[in-house]
């Protein structure tokens, strides 16, 4: 697939098939989430791909308590949730770590499109998972930061029809 198309076809996907995505998709988008612009020590960042029925229904639930929402669907019920967790406080720039969990968040979705997976971005929801670090096995000192839903979507992912005069989604100046 060219980037340009897989970049077009990335979006939100709410809708998962109840079957578990194979190990080599799940190992391509790992790859690909582990291909990051800058090469620097990632000994601060760590994965943890979670696919066991009851520890996601188990975060699930730490969400929705959280959140109050009884009926919320958090992770819109993908069958894999992809953790990314940083060391805390750790180098110089400790910022820097939710960059890398942004760049890693960002080659995946767009690694799940390209093989005919659907994905969702999960910021806002990491913070309840804490209450569960113990299971979720991370080494120590480390703590979610971002993740990311995967799974086979239930309705056909289409890219939007790329058209050069269509304007930015984002507003942009030029300084030329």
């Amino acid at each position: 697939m060219e980037t340009l198309k897989a970049l077009a076809m990335n979006r939100t996907t709410k809708n998962f098939l109840k079957k578990q995505i194979s190990e080599s998709d799940l190992q391509s988008v790992l790859q690909a989430g582990c291909s990051l612009p800058n090469k620097g020590i990632f000994d601060n960042l760590h994965l943890t791909v979670v696919q066991n029925p009851q520890t996601l229904g188990k975060i699930a639930d730490a969400i929705k308590q959280a959140f109050n929402k009884p009926d919320m669907k958090p992770f819109y019920e993908a069958p894999t949730l992809i953790l990314v967790s940083a060391l805390k406080q750790k180098g110089l720039f400790p910022s820097a770590e939710y960059g890398n969990a942004a760049c890693i968040i960002d080659n995946i979705h767009v690694a799940a499109v390209d093989i005919g997976l659907g994905s969702v971005n999960l910021w806002t929801f990491v913070n309840p998972i804490i209450t569960l670090i113990d299971q979720l096995e991370l080494p120590e000192d480390f703590v979610p930061i971002a993740g990311i839903g995967i799974g086979y979507p239930a309705d056909p992912i289409e890219a939007e029809v790329h058209n050069k005069n269509k304007s930015l989604r984002i507003n942009c100046n030029f300084i030329k």
